[in-house]
């Protein structure tokens, strides 16, 4: 992973997020340069596709069991 795909994150670990589409929301727990989930996952969960190669962000969400797996555009 170069220093450049890590600079494309808008997210740090620790901030609190919104998410645009469905408004719910959390805190980053981690953070991926680019899409590392199976593309089995991406078909399934992705329903709008978001791209692969910008960042994508672990989150615990806010009244949630579950946490999330955003892509940085969603946010």
């Amino acid at each position: 992973m170069t220093d450049e795909l890590w600079r494309k994150a808008r997210f740090a670990i620790g901030d609190l997020v919104r998410h645009r589409l469905f408004d719910y929301r959390g805190v980053v727990y981690d953070v991926d340069p680019q899409f590392t989930l199976s593309d089995e996952w991406y078909e399934q969960v992705a329903r709008s596709r978001p791209p692969k190669d910008a960042p994508w962000y672990y989150v615990f969400v806010h009244n949630a069991i579950d946490h999330a797996h955003w892509q940085q555009r969603l946010t």
